[in-house]
């Protein structure tokens, strides 16, 4: 963890030119070259390094490994490298048959988690939710506007809190937030297809094509959200 947040400031660079170099090395075929618990941190600055074709080239080992930590470890990097251009080659054009399911919903989801592709993450959501469920995804949409006092105090105290985000990663729910700030049109006819005609609004498709949505009010509680995102349905 120490190495991880060393690596990720600007003051050391050095260090993380260091972990890139391993990166090279391993990649190469050097095994010992870099420690599985430095994985994260490494591939972090790697990516950062080579950016579309480091992902492309990282992708490829990845999904010929079976290995438990490295395959999930780069492929996350992959998804919240923070390069635009690597996640909408990944979201718009990536394709392999060696790609699992869970693995491609967390790519959305590491799309939108991160701060530098989040915008287009939501754009691309937007446009592709009906995919979304048609591949029994779960999905919680989060209708809100920064005019909103009631939606800001519940993002503080309910969407964004410790057990709601762990909660969010570990049942692979992807989170689409859609941003009425401008009364968008597409949103307003969104929010029509509901029978709503403002914000805040919560909607929350279990995983399964067939599952039914829960609705929440519009003051939300953490314990709300905690209890569906834990039932299985």
């Amino acid at each position: 963890l120490l190495v991880g947040l060393v690596a990720g400031t600007a003051q050391d660079a050095a260090l993380r030119g260091k972990l890139a170099s391993a990166v090279d090395a391993y990649l190469g075929g050097d095994a010992g070259a870099l420690d599985p618990a430095f994985f994260g941190a490494a591939f972090d600055a790697w990516l950062a390094a080579h950016k579309l074709e480091g992902a492309k080239t990282l992708m490829d080992k990845a999904l010929a490994s079976e290995d438990p930590v490295f395959r999930p470890t780069a492929l996350g990097a992959i998804s919240s490298s923070g390069d635009l251009p690597t996640a909408k080659w990944l979201l718009d054009e990536f394709q392999d048959k060696r790609l699992r399911q869970s693995e491609k919903l967390n790519f959305v989801r590491g799309v939108v988690f991160t701060a530098e592709t989040r915008d287009w993450g939501y754009s691309w959501m937007k446009a592709h939710l009906d995919e979304l469920r048609s591949k029994g995804a779960a999905v919680f949409l989060d209708f809100t506007a920064a005019w909103c006092l009631t939606c800001q105090f519940n993002e503080r105290t309910a969407i964004n809190t410790p057990a709601v985000k762990k909660l969010l990663r570990d049942h692979q729910i992807v989170p689409m937030r859609a941003d009425w700030t401008d009364a968008d049109p597409e949103i307003t006819a969104a929010l029509r297809q509901f029978h709503r005609v403002g914000v805040p609004f919560y909607v929350y498709y279990p995983p399964g094509v067939k599952s039914e949505p829960l609705y929440f009010s519009e003051l939300l509680f953490e314990r709300a959200l905690v209890h569906a995102f834990s039932n299985k349905q």
